[in-house]
């Protein structure tokens, strides 16, 4: 699951992080209280597929070296990557997303073409 944007010359690939599409769930208590992410399987690339709200959901996951690897195979050149977390004062209206402040769901590809 990505999206690419082209804006003013540069391409922007927007992807489930690569850490969390390899496995990603959450290691938890007894309680259900989050204790890590586990991340198995990273390097074993290919279709994922997951539920979450009901919806089933079909992502490729890819290491990030692969991603990096063929964006440059294809002539791009990397400008930024970014790992959007959630604003710390968002938090009060949105506590659920506390997790996202441990570890990355998405990542951003800021590219461009010479």
């Amino acid at each position: 699951m990505f999206r690419v944007l082209k804006k003013g010359g540069k391409f922007i690939v927007a992807n489930l992080h690569p850490m969390r599409s390899a496995t990603g769930k959450w290691h938890r208590k007894t309680n259900g209280k989050k204790l890590h992410v586990i991340l198995d399987n990273y390097f074993d690339e290919g279709e994922r597929n997951w539920e979450m709200l009901g919806v089933q959901f079909t992502n490729f996951h890819r290491s990030l070296s692969t991603y990096i690897n063929n964006f440059i195979r294809t002539g791009f050149v990397i400008k930024e990557i970014i790992e959007p977390t959630v604003a710390v004062e968002h938090l009060k209206e949105y506590p659920d997303l506390d997790d996202e402040l441990r570890v990355p769901n998405f990542i951003v590809y800021v590219l461009q073409k010479p």
